[in-house]
């Protein structure tokens, strides 16, 4: 479930502030990760820090590209069971 709420900016110095309602409950200090999105030209600001592709992209440099030889395309066809809690709630009507 997502909340937006609206927030209020101000100038504090020579930069642009954000007052975060008191509802989010931030420790004095604590520290928040700003998201900007460029295409988008907006922002989002989380309390962790986001995961990026980073990792992924190094050890794709180091590695090289996966080739078509280390997938597995084969499928299984098999036709699959009908579990038993739904068996049973057939039978129960």
């Amino acid at each position: 479930m997502k909340t937006v709420l609206e927030a209020k900016v101000f100038k504090n110095g020579g930069s642009s502030a954000i007052r975060v309602p008191a509802s989010f409950k931030l420790e004095p200090g604590a520290v928040v990760y700003i998201e900007f999105n460029d295409e988008a030209d907006d922002f989002v600001v989380h309390r962790r820090k986001p995961k990026n592709l980073s990792r992924f992209f190094e050890l794709q440099e180091a590695l090289g590209p996966i080739s078509d030889d280390d997938w597995d395309f084969t499928r299984n066809q098999e036709i699959s069971t009908m579990r038993q809690s739904i068996r049973d709630l057939i039978e129960s009507e």
